[in-house]
């Protein structure tokens, strides 16, 4: 990018020249009179969508933007920025043309200054141009100059990228990461209260999963048109090894107790669930084998949580057993009668670090033995420390908030994990992706506890990539719905898209169009002087128009291919004559069928007649046989 201007509103018109050997920027403002306010709706302050191919710069003109709009400003790089102001109908013009140098005595002074030319035209009042603010920074005691602001500028920007490329963005110093919901963010600060030896990815699913589990619970009528699954599969997973607890960090009744539970339910499980289980399959009784699988499932859930708890708690260092005051003999459990759930229900109730008006383990395990009982589909069982079952949304949703209040106990241990995640049962590629969108934004923003009054930039680089043509029709209608269950704040939306249903949904005031010139570089089009209107245009239109489609709408292999055939001639013996006669036919467009069946035409009339007649038995002897086919 060089040498750039993006205009973000549809309100003005503005054209920029540049004079490096006067180091003048001149820039003329004018009235978009085809601007209309509130156009998007009343909680929509503007709209702005970058197109172009691919490689022309519009992720690194997104990315470039939330930076911006992060910091207000870009360190050393050189800027003018016009900031609209709705309160007075102004543009403030900020500029950070210079270079600010301090001086010996710890002040600083500004060289190398551009001169600014502003024609207005516009019924918008223009302000003088004023200078970027600078911060001052201490490296080692001394001081340093760094940064250019525009302070005025106000709003928070949120980002969404659905894509994993593995990007490197620049770490700023002294600004929260709150703003990026990217998949390139997340997948990485998803573990950040997890160890590094997790799976990231794995992490990062079940978390995404989690998110779009609680947009849906919360947003049923948005998401209506979505087929989602009646059901949800609810996982409690033992997600340390036994050795994994940091066992020196527990007193040891603690240790010895936990010891003497792994070995009490190992003598257990072919006793009671597996013989009930073994029982209904030889019997035939249905009833009997789940009636053995809900104890095994209730079972591994007792340990698991059991198990979590230690691995959570063992890093709050309590080496003398002082929330667990039980006997040297751990006399108060009985581990040859008390099943699991019994002896954990009894560990918590001894042991005191859970208050029960924070958390009440007691309470919270029999509901969960109470859902598996009588709300459960426990048609399947892990063996390896693992229990799940499917459940209903509503029911998954009490069991994720009351997962989410024990967590919350270890709010201030780094190292914490959870047991527990949520997955829906089957959903298409296409369902996920509209809910990944949703939900990491809905989360984003109650994250940045948004208000009324608020102003945001939300800034979604090709949010609807994995959607269907039919969803990608009503994606941008969406979003403004989507955007209505935040009444009160408002929007600019910043968007990226190579979908051409998006692009007839606005218009042309709306869009940046960009493309790579013969060096390379960002180039930004004349949008006027590009392609016709857009709004409401039919897709077929936009698509054939240069801007979109330089090599027209058809896929290449077909282009290669129908140009091979035209550029055939009479001396192509006869088989090769009949295969592209039915490759002609196999063609969609009528316009171009008809040129080629011409094409055809013309080298058979030139063929020897014996090479015709040959053709024609052919094809008689072919019809022949459909003939014969279709009456038997």
């Amino acid at each position: 990018m060089k040498h750039c201007g993006i205009l973000l509103s549809s309100r003005i018109r503005v054209k920029q020249e540049v004079d490096k050997s006067q180091r003048t920027f001149s820039i003329s403002i004018s009235d978009n009179n085809k601007h209309i306010d509130a156009f998007f709706g009343k909680n929509v302050a503007e709209v702005t969508t970058i197109v172009g191919a691919n490689g022309v710069g519009k992720s690194n003109l997104i990315d470039y933007l939330f930076t911006f709009l992060q910091t207000k400003g870009y360190y050393e790089e050189n800027w003018l920025a016009l900031l609209y102001n709705e309160d007075d109908r102004s543009f403030e013009v900020v500029d950070a043309l210079f270079t600010r140098e301090r001086t010996r005595k710890n002040t600083s002074r500004i060289r190398n200054t551009w001169k600014i030319k502003i024609k207005n035209t516009s019924s918008y009042e223009v302000k003088k141009p004023v200078h970027a603010h600078g911060k001052t920074y201490y490296s080692v005691g001394e001081p340093y100059q760094s940064g250019k602001f525009a302070t005025g500028l106000g709003g928070m920007p949120l980002y969404y990228s659905p894509f994993l490329d593995f990007r490197n963005f620049a770490d700023i110093a002294g600004y929260t990461s709150l703003n990026d919901i990217s998949t390139n963010y997340l997948i990485e600060h998803d573990a950040d209260d997890q160890h590094s030896e997790n799976d990231k990815a794995k992490i990062h699913k079940y978390k995404n999963v989690e998110r779009q589990f609680v947009f849906v619970q919360e947003n049923l009528d948005f998401v209506r048109e979505v087929k989602l699954p009646t059901e949800i599969i609810v996982r409690f997973t033992k997600v340390v090894s036994n050795d994994e607890i940091r066992q020196d960090d527990h007193g040891f009744r603690t240790k010895d107790f936990y010891k003497k539970l792994r070995d009490s339910a190992s003598s257990k499980w072919n006793m009671v669930p597996n013989h009930l289980m073994s029982k209904g399959r030889e019997e035939g009784s249905g009833e009997l084998y789940r009636k053995g699988m809900r104890i095994k499932i209730k079972w591994w859930f007792a340990i698991n949580f059991l198990t979590n708890f230690l691995h959570n708690y063992s890093y709050i260092v309590d080496l003398s057993d002082k929330k667990f005051k039980v006997s040297s003999e751990l006399a108060e459990f009985d581990f040859k009668k008390d099943d699991p759930v019994q002896l954990v229900k009894k560990f918590f109730t001894i042991h005191t670090f859970l208050k029960k008006d924070q958390f009440d383990a007691v309470s919270f395990i029999d509901e969960i033995c109470r859902i598996i009982d009588e709300e459960a589909d426990v048609t399947s069982v892990n063996e390896d420390n693992e229990s799940w079952f499917t459940v209903k949304p509503e029911t998954g949703m009490r069991i994720l908030a009351l997962h989410r209040q024990y967590i919350a106990c270890f709010k201030d241990q780094s190292g914490r994990r959870g047991f527990l995640n949520v997955d829906w049962r089957t959903m298409s590629s296409g369902e996920k992706a509209f809910l990944d969108l949703f939900s990491r934004v809905y989360w984003g923003l109650k994250r940045l506890n948004v208000a009324a009054g608020d102003f945001l930039y939300l800034l979604l680089d090709e949010g609807e990539a994995g959607f269907h043509p039919l969803w990608q029709r009503k994606y941008f209608s969406y979003l403004l719905r989507f955007l209505s269950i935040f009444p009160g704040v408002r929007f600019h939306l910043i968007l990226t898209t190579h979908s051409p249903f998006i692009i007839s949904d606005l218009p042309m005031e709306n869009l940046v169009l960009l493309r790579s010139d013969e060096h390379g570089y960002c180039q930004v089009e004349t949008k006027f002087d590009s392609i016709e209107e857009s709004f409401a245009a039919n897709i077929h239109q936009l698509l054939t128009d240069a801007f979109f489609m330089e090599e027209g709408p058809i896929g290449a292999f077909a282009t290669e291919t129908i140009n091979a055939i035209f550029s055939m001639n009479s001396k192509q013996p006869p088989v090769s004559l009949e295969i592209i006669k039915r490759m002609i036919e196999t063609i969609g467009e009528p316009l171009i069928k008809i040129k080629l069946q011409e094409k055809f035409q013309e080298m058979f009339e030139e063929l020897p007649e014996e090479q015709k007649l040959q053709m024609k038995i052919n094809a008689l002897t072919e019809r022949m046989k459909e003939l014969k086919g279709g009456n038997q």
